[in-house]
Formats: structure tokens, C-alpha cells, sequence
């Protein structure tokens, strides 16, 4: 999905400089890592950065989740919302679990 020019910005700017703490799902879940690394015009562009940065830090990739069904281990999550507040509806995806070189 291509982002509209000046919105990239704006996305940037959101991520290096965040109004509230951010957190993964939970207050004890914070980053301990920059969250903002860039804009990439593709896909394997942005991963190629991600895989750079964990070189650096010596960490090597177990596994990928991909959306959609492809060659690895399907899952059907549950947790995609289509409704909030006190009756609260998720619809279903698939997702994929691969090994990285399988991602290549």
C-alpha cells in the first residue's frame, strides 16, 4: 500500500516522537528498541533493514508470520475487529508460520 507524500511525514514524525508511551499491548510490553527505522518504498527493502539491524545485534530469525496461506504451517487467528465495545466481534484470518530461509 503506497502512502500519500505528506503523509509519510507525518507518520515518521509520530513514531520518533511519540505523544504517549508506546507499549505492546500491555504497560509491562514497552520497546526496548527504536520503534521508527525508516520509510521503505518496498517490502524487501524494509526487511533487508530489519535483518541488518539484527545482525548487529547478533540475533538471527526463528521464524516469519505472513499473512495468507503459503508453504509452512497454517493458523486461523481469530483477531481481526470488526466491531468494538461491549459486544465485541473478530473475524478470522490466516496466517502462515516459515522458516527464513523459506522467506527468501
Amino acid at each position: 500500500m503506497e502512502v500519500p507524500a505528506g503523509k509519510s511525514t507525518l507518520f515518521a514524525d509520530a513514531l520518533e516522537n511519540p505523544y504517549w508511551d508506546i507499549y505492546f499491548g500491555r504497560k509491562c510490553c514497552a520497546p526496548t528498541d527504536f520503534i521508527y527505522r525508516g520509510c521503505f518504498n518496498t517490502e524487501s527493502a524494509s526487511i533487508e533493514k530489519a535483518l541488518e539491524i539484527a545482525q548487529d545485534k547478533r540475533l538471527v530469525e526463528d521464524f516469519r508470520v505472513v499473512d495468507g496461506e503459503h508453504e509452512g504451517e497454517t493458523f486461523i487467528l481469530n483477531d481481526v475487529p470488526i466491531q468494538f465495545g461491549d459486544q465485541k466481534i473478530y473475524r478470522e484470518r490466516r496466517v502462515t508460520v516459515i522458516s527464513p530461509a523459506d522467506a527468501n
